[in-house]
């Protein structure tokens, strides 16, 4: 997320419209660049309302209300109320249709709405579904979707290994909500447990810990974002005397890093943890396509049943592409157990975070596996895996500093001064560095697009840095990066393809 300037006391000479000269010159060039995008004009108009805010050179747009057609006030016939309605989102959909071609910098999938054919599930909408209680359960309320839920549930598990017995688990909101669920089943189990956080963990995690009360420890990362496992078993070794809960990420937010969950429990077991620990693994983004590279390829391993896991969590909407924001987390069944209390009302056990859930979720989740099937996702995987390879030797070529992790998509740069061009390809930085997030939509040329317009916009405002990493890490990220781009260029027939 870019940083915003917080607007100082200082007076300013401000123009007719309110603008230093300096802010208009801003906003005159990210209009520019939305008017030549947009054939001359934006489809909403938000940099042209009043709404609009620069603030020592960064564009700030605040939300623009559409207002709800008062039917009543208005005295609209119902065609007059028609018509509106489908003005209003004929503009909303040129709007998203624009704004999808800059989204680089957020793992989001557009893949639903350009390769798969999503008319099977328009007959759904109209129907009620809410998902109230677990999945297991049979609930008097008939309106609900569990069934698919639990074929989604299911297909997760032979993903992770997880036997089917000792399954738990839900179609939640999003990565926020089933991490939180995951850390609140370990709370409950280990109350004076001790949580271990990677500081490179997602945002999520750190609310989750403050809502729930927990002794936290932040654990350091290495440069490229990956846990130190010295650290961690230092810390363990310091606390060994209460029960110990690991949150580890399977690829990190902002650099993709992966903390393997092998190397986390041989820690534990060094440090003398023998059955007092809870391994949670935030897998938002990188959980679904990594573990279908298959054992062969070397990547790091995700198995409830050989790493001794005891919750994963992953994100729908992300590299799968639902077009519901949605997450999945699974729980090993004997960590549930004593958790919640049964409700009468709905027949079942509160177990769950939100009592009411969407039922489109798990709908879409079970459409949308079903149509990609493991073969597709493992080849959009490595198809992504070779793209952001190549971007960032683009990128390291002309003498920007970047880099990939292995197995990751997910692309590390130095930030450009330029705030325009971070809004107009939507990327996500973090002090100074920059990441794209190579998801399965992106085409080769925009890639190659965006890499030049960046590498011309660093090089306009001499912001480049210089290379900071020792030959022996090199050596290191390099080993492994041969041996993906070996793999993936065994791959390169898989390219995106309309699914019907």
């Amino acid at each position: 997320m870019v940083t915003r300037s917080e607007e100082t006391t200082e007076s300013k000479a401000r123009g007719q419209n309110g603008y230093s000269n300096d802010d208009e010159q801003v906003l005159q060039r990210v209009s520019e660049q939305f008017h030549q995008t947009n054939g001359g004009t934006h489809p909403i108009n938000t940099l042209h309302s009043k709404d609009t805010i620069v603030k020592h050179g960064i564009v700030e747009e605040k939300v623009v209300p559409t207002p709800v057609i008062d039917r009543d006030v208005g005295c609209f016939t119902e065609t007059e109320i028609d018509d509106k309605i489908q003005s209003i989102f004929e503009d909303y959909q040129q709007y998203l249709e624009t704004a999808q071609v800059h989204q680089l910098g957020y793992p989001i999938n557009h893949t639903a709405n350009k390769y798969i054919d999503l008319s099977p599930l328009v007959p759904f909408q109209k129907y009620y579904l809410n998902n109230v209680g677990s999945p297991e359960d049979s609930v008097p309320f008939a309106s609900h979707s569990h069934a698919f839920e639990l074929g989604v549930l299911h297909w997760f598990a032979d993903l992770w290994n997880l036997d089917k017995d000792d399954l738990w688990g839900y179609i939640t909101t999003g990565g926020t909500e089933s991490n939180l669920q995951a850390l609140y089943t370990a709370r409950e189990n280990f109350p004076q447990g001790v949580l271990y956080l990677s500081k490179e963990a997602h945002f999520s995690l750190f609310k989750a810990s403050h809502l729930l009360r927990m002794d936290t420890v932040i654990i350091d990362t290495s440069e490229r974002g990956e846990l130190k496992y010295e650290d961690l078993q230092r810390e363990l070794v310091r606390n060994k005397g209460r029960p110990a809960i690991l949150a580890l990420t399977f690829g990190t937010t902002m650099k993709g890093a992966i903390d393997d969950p092998t190397k986390a429990l041989a820690c534990l077991k060094a440090a003398g943890y023998a059955s007092n620990f809870y391994i949670h693994v935030d897998a938002a983004l990188s959980g679904i396509f990594v573990p279908l590279l298959g054992e062969d390829s070397g990547a790091p391993r995700l198995s409830f049943a050989e790493q001794a896991i005891s919750s994963v969590s992953v994100s729908g909407h992300k590299f799968l592409g639902s077009p519901i924001p949605c997450g999945v987390i699974l729980i090993r069944k004997h960590f549930i157990e004593n958790i919640g209390r049964n409700v009468e009302y709905i027949f079942s056990k509160d177990i769950t975070l939100t009592c009411s859930r969407s039922g489109h979720s798990s709908l879409m989740l079970w459409f949308m596996i079903s149509k990609l099937g493991r073969k597709h996702i493992r080849d959009d995987g490595l198809r992504c895996i070779r793209y952001a390879q190549e971007l960032q030797k683009k990128l390291s070529s002309s003498g920007i500093y970047s880099y990939v992790n292995p197995w990751s998509i997910t692309v590390v740069f130095e930030k450009p001064n330029d705030m325009s061009f971070l809004r107009e390809w939507q990327l996500a930085a973090q002090q100074d560095i920059c990441h794209v997030v190579v998801m399965p939509h992106l085409q080769k040329e925009t890639l190659d697009i965006f890499a030049d317009e960046l590498i011309a916009c660093i090089k306009k405002s001499d912001s480049g840095m210089k290379a900071r990493l020792k030959a022996d890490e090199v050596s290191k990220f390099e080993e492994a990066q041969q041996q993906l781009h070996d793999m993936s260029f065994s791959n390169q027939h898989c390219i995106p393809r309309h699914i019907s």
